[in-house]
């Protein structure tokens, strides 16, 4: 499977949403469902110092790049610049693991577009809610009880997060928004988790032969509720249901090097004097 561009334009404001989204209080009691590194969750200021440099740090260079806002590849070029810092400023703040462990739960949850991992999210509900007239592969069989309780239950999922964050804004309801924004990119994040979970408990339970039955029957899945062709891809499908997917991430931003440190302070936003 081939991963899409590291850093292409329009992608910043989800980054920011990454960032934000763990911060927001009523998110607090979905944080172990949106499997974010356990380490955040005892210490939020660390976080909050990040993504407000973050906002500061964009600012500056939007504003130092205003002649040119319109010239292709600025606006990745900005995020980059943005990510690059905060994650080596989160870095400081917990620790390395926890920096790269949280850049890919962003990539994943929130900012790419990770198709083939909805495809499964689909291809499994239909399993849990329909009578197959196809045999089943014994390891979904298995699994069985596990998927229904991580993704059979998204009513009561939508109306936990509707319930905690409130009524949308009058904006959000004019674009036909029936949750402020910042839920549904909570409820989305959290289906994503839920279907990761429940293909590596697939996979747990299956030999190698078997992985290969899944995947076929999940091909065949897919054909039948006819999602696109690019989603449905077996080799796309596969890269998740054996977990090789995490192998084809773009180059994580702690490996690039930034112009300089962040200050003690913290702040990442300026180069030193």
């Amino acid at each position: 499977m081939t991963w899409q561009a590291s850093w292409p334009d329009g992608t910043g404001h989800r980054w920011l949403d990454a960032l934000f989204l763990p911060l927001l209080p009523w998110s607090q009691p979905f944080f172990d469902e949106l499997g974010l590194p356990e380490e955040l969750n005892d210490n939020l200021e660390g976080l909050k110092t990040v993504a407000e440099n973050a906002v500061a740090r964009r600012d500056e260079l939007q504003e130092q790049t205003r002649t040119v806002q319109s010239v292709e590849g600025i606006d990745g070029a900005i995020t980059r610049e943005m990510i690059v810092y905060a994650m080596h400023e989160l870095a400081r703040a917990y620790s390395e693991e926890v920096a790269r462990q949280f850049e890919r739960w962003a990539r994943v949850h929130v900012v790419d577009d990770v198709g083939p991992l909805w495809a499964w999210q689909l291809i499994l509900l239909r399993f849990i809610n329909t009578t197959e007239s196809r045999e089943v592969p014994e390891p979904l069989q298995r699994a069985r009880e596990y998927i229904l309780e991580e993704l059979g239950n998204g009513d009561d999922l939508e109306q936990r997060i509707k319930n905690a964050s409130g009524e949308p804004t009058a904006a959000e309801r004019e674009i036909g928004l029936d949750m402020p924004r910042s839920a549904g990119i909570l409820r989305e994040a959290i289906e994503r988790e839920s279907t990761l979970r429940c293909l590596e408990r697939i996979r747990s339970l299956s030999s190698s032969d078997e992985l290969e039955s899944v995947n076929e029957w999940a091909a065949d899945t897919a054909a039948a509720l006819r999602l696109p062709e690019q989603l449905r891809q077996p080799e796309g499908l596969k890269s998740y249901l054996d977990g090789s997917w995490e192998k084809t991430l773009p180059e994580s931003a702690l490996d690039i090097p930034v112009p300089w440190r962040p200050s003690s302070s913290g702040d990442a936003s300026s180069p030193p004097s």
